[in-house]
C-alpha cells in the first residue's frame, strides 16, 4: 500500500511500507505497482534521470483526495495486524508533531 506524505513525491528509493524492495518484492513488482498507479492517475511521473531513465513519482490531485482513505486503513492495520510491532506514526513535514486523523460532523 502506498502512504506517503501527500505533499511529497515518492523517494526515488522507495522505502515505502508494504512496496519496498525486499526479499519479496523485487524491482519489478515496484515497477508494475508504481506503473498501475500512473495509469489510474493516481500518481504521476517525472524523470529526474535520462540514461538509465529514471522516475519520480508525486501524488495527482486524485491520489492526495484518496490519502484521507489510505491513512485510515493503515491506521486499520496497525490496530488489527500489527503482530506487537508499534503503530506507523505519521507527522507533518514542516513542524514534526504526529498527525492525527479526526471524524467529525
Amino acid at each position: 500500500m502506498v502512504t506517503p506524505d501527500p505533499s511529497r513525491s515518492i523517494p526515488r528509493r522507495p522505502t515505502i511500507r508494504g512496496i519496498e524492495k525486499g526479499p519479496r518484492n523485487g524491482k519489478n513488482i515496484l515497477s508494475d505497482r508504481l506503473s498501475k498507479l500512473n495509469q489510474a492517475g493516481i500518481v504521476e511521473q517525472q524523470p529526474y534521470q535520462v540514461k538509465p531513465i529514471r522516475n519520480e513519482y508525486f501524488l495527482t490531485r486524485k491520489g492526495r483526495d484518496l490519502s484521507p482513505s489510505l491513512i485510515a486503513l493503515m491506521h486499520w492495520g496497525d490496530r488489527w495486524y500489527a503482530d506487537g510491532e508499534p503503530p506507523t506514526i505519521l507527522t507533518h513535514s514542516l513542524c514534526d508533531t504526529a498527525l492525527e486523523q479526526i471524524t467529525h460532523c
